[in-house]
């Protein structure tokens, strides 16, 4: 009979049916849909882990009017559980001819099993009796109106309404729910809607109610109906039909394509065209009318490289009238043209040396003073830099050139009305004036990288402009006390001090961050930065320059946790030089002479630690006179040729670390024949000075202890 309900139980959890969820409201926000679908799985995982539910594979797919799940082979039922309750001693439960006693009775009952149910076990303190339950698992389908009411608030729409007389938060208003699970209907009732098996086809050309079988005919029944419900689907075919659709060499950014991707449902590809005389703009401001403005896609000439005056447009719908649609999307395109090129032209008439003085009427923030005033500090403060990294006197002449010129472009209508273009408007207008191009590149890059995924800048000039102006910001900001928590940066501090970590990085800078910094609170007038403040000031900027460097280091070089903590980043070394340490130690990791690293460090720190508390740090130094045995001697020697060779011109890490392979041997004969705390305290105190030095001569590189050792 038990048998028997065992195989029934198994067969029932091993049946397996496709779910499919659709949410479908109006039109949401491109940029709420990505992490909403990435909510969705998420919510699944998390749901179907704690129901105790296996599945299969999870799709998510979108467009501007749904969200689906869909999730491969869902077990109809939870799986089973077994739990196992300890009763009394088994010589307390039975009766002399063996039978359960009244004792084992009570034990079965409150536990809600019978007899039949206790089973004997050997525990360390003898033979018990223990109640096993068997816990049959729920049906899937009674568990899943659950995940669908708890999902809308775990979803992170940036905003949220309400609309009628719901109490349901969206991002948009949801209109109908479809939920299935195999071919049958999951009923749940939320603000009034109650799900059921039908969906929608595109709005314009099949918006009738469409009934979905079951869930592996979901995608084929919507795309009958123009709707390609699958987003990568939908992406490639975009990309496809504007390659074919160019009269040209269509340019295609990513960020751009997956915004349009969520702005459709059925991708239709039209092309327009412009006047060739707003070509004169610059290329940069004629991409920002055609892509930002107006989200359409730009064509360049194969042979020239330049942009042609044409444009591609990706439709929800095809049109028989779409030259009359698209003779309206390029009066809209010419009209932003027309006043970019109104902007260019007039602004191009007042030199950027001119446009200067004008900063003093811009404020930069309300503490820390005008544009005007940054200027001079970026002067003074990218000198410094450049000073220290040596750079040749033709560059620091185009350097300060640059610092002077780099936010003159704010002032113009330009940029007023096009902020992207900031730095970019700089560098033509600082060519158009016959600035040396040097400069003039430098005043564009400066403001580089602009994103995580941006390049830093190409010329030194730039490189030390960009790090100078970021600094000047993080430092000023943590001044006034506008220092980011949590997940609040309104003034992107974090990506600026990312930027800096990467230009420090792929410039190869020799500066170390600590120096920086305090260059740039050493530029602040006193006024703003008190003298007696500056230490505060630094200590709380490198601490947020070393959160984002440890960041940096696991995610983009894939550094792990332990090898970042064991690197002490408030040394002065340059970036790159942390870089490659961190690099080298976990090239090291596996190795089995690197693990003996481990444990001899471990060793040695334990006696110090274990020592602390006695006053047992006399000697500042090991006194060779004191030692007693060969075994101080020769570990004694081997940190003093480790300590020199450190000091030896440059640096290299592998090679530093690998030479502490030599101590290990001495080290493990210094603990197997040497007594440190022996009653004689001149010889302890010089047995620990010695152990203290040898400890030094690890933390040079890094505090091995905080390293995870492997099983070998």
């Amino acid at each position: 009979m038990i048998q028997g309900d065992k195989k029934q139980r198994k067969a029932r959890e091993q049946k397996a049916s496709d779910l499919l969820l659709e949410i479908g409201c109006e039109e949401i926000p491109a940029g709420y849909i990505q992490p909403a679908l990435d909510a969705v799985r998420q919510h699944f995982v998390d749901f179907a882990g704690s129901s105790r539910i296996s599945h299969g594979e999870l799709r998510t797919w979108a467009t501007p009017r749904r969200l689906t799940l869909f999730v491969s082979s869902v077990a109809e039922h939870q799986e089973s559980t077994t739990e196992e309750y300890k009763g009394p001693p088994s010589v307390k439960a039975r009766n002399p001819d063996g039978s359960y006693n009244e004792a084992a009775k009570k034990f079965a009952h409150s536990k809600g099993v019978d007899l039949s149910s206790l089973v004997e076990k050997e525990t360390d303190k003898g033979s018990y009796i223990f109640a096993v339950k068997h816990c049959a698992g729920s049906k899937t389908a009674e568990l899943l109106p659950g995940f669908l009411t708890s999902l809308p608030s775990v979803i992170p729409f940036p905003k949220r309404m309400r609309w009628g007389d719901g109490s349901l938060l969206f991002a948009r208003p949801v209109r109908w729910l479809l939920f299935l699970f195999g071919g049958k209907v999951i009923r749940v009732k939320i603000d009034g809607m109650v799900s059921g098996a039908y969906s929608y086809g595109h709005r314009f050309l099949a918006s009738k109610k469409i009934k979905i079988i079951s869930p592996e005919n979901y995608l084929t029944a919507l795309e009958q109906h123009y709707v390609i419900a699958d987003h990568n689907k939908r992406k490639e075919m975009i990309h496809n039909a504007l390659k074919k659709s160019a009269n040209g060499e269509v340019v295609i950014p990513p960020d751009l394509l997956d915004e349009v991707n969520f702005l459709i449902e059925f991708p239709f590809v039209a092309s327009g065209s412009f006047p060739e005389e707003y070509l004169r703009i610059p290329p940069e401001i004629i991409r920002l009318c055609i892509e930002k403005n107006q989200r359409f896609f730009s064509v360049k000439s194969p042979d020239t490289g330049k942009f042609i005056s044409s444009f591609l447009v990706v439709m929800n719908m095809p049109l028989e009238d779409s030259r009359e649609v698209i003779a309206a999307y390029e009066k809209v395109l010419v009209a932003r043209l027309k006043d970019a090129m109104f902007f260019y032209e007039e602004d191009i008439q007042i030199p950027l040396h001119q446009r200067v003085e004008q900063l003093k009427r811009v404020v930069f923030q309300k503490v820390l003073g005008t544009l005007y005033d940054k200027t001079l500090r970026l002067i003074s403060l990218s000198e410094t830099i450049a000073k220290a990294l040596k750079v040749s006197e033709m560059e620091l002449a185009a350097l300060r050139r640059a610092a002077s010129l780099c936010k003159a472009d704010l002032t113009t209508s330009l940029v007023f009305e096009f902020p992207e273009a900031q730095g970019t408007a700089g560098r033509y207008y600082a060519e158009y004036h016959g600035e040396d191009a040097a400069a003039a590149a430098a005043i564009e890059e400066h403001y580089q990288p602009r994103t995580a995924d941006d390049k830093i800048p190409a010329s030194l000039s730039g490189a030390v402009l960009s790090i100078s102006d970021k600094l000047d910001t993080i430092v000023g900001y943590f001044s006034a006390g506008i220092i980011p928590t949590g997940s609040e940066d309104p003034f992107s501090l974090r990506r600026q001090a990312l930027g800096i970590i990467k230009i420090l990085e792929g410039k190869n800078f020799a500066a170390p961050l600590h120096d920086l910094v305090r260059n740039a609170i050493e530029n602040y007038p006193q006024e703003l930065i008190p003298r007696e403040r500056a230490g505060e000031i630094l200590s709380a900027v490198i601490s947020f320059f070393n959160t984002r460097f440890r960041i940096y280091m696991m995610e983009s070089h894939g550094i792990s946790y332990d090898v970042v903590d064991a690197i002490d980043l408030e040394h002065r070394r340059a970036v790159r030089d942390t870089l490659q340490l961190a690099s080298d130690l976990m090239s090291l990791c596996q190795d089995t002479d690197f693990q003996e690293i481990l444990i001899v460090f471990d060793r040695v720190s334990n006696i110090l630690y274990k020592s602390a508390t006695r006053d047992d740090f006399r000697s500042e130094r090991a006194d060779p006179a004191l030692f007693q045995q060969e075994e101080e001697r020769e570990l004694h020697r081997l940190a003093q040729d480790m300590k020199e060779e450190w000091n030896k011109g440059e640096k290299s890490y592998l090679k530093y670390i690998t030479a502490l392979y030599r101590l290990t041997p001495a080290a493990h004969k210094f603990f197997d024949n040497v007594l440190v705390m022996i009653d004689d305290p001149a010889v302890r105190s010089n047995r620990l000075a010695l152990l203290r030095e040898v400890r030094d001569v690890y933390l040079q590189i890094a505090d091995f202890s905080k390293i995870v050792k492997k099983a070998m």
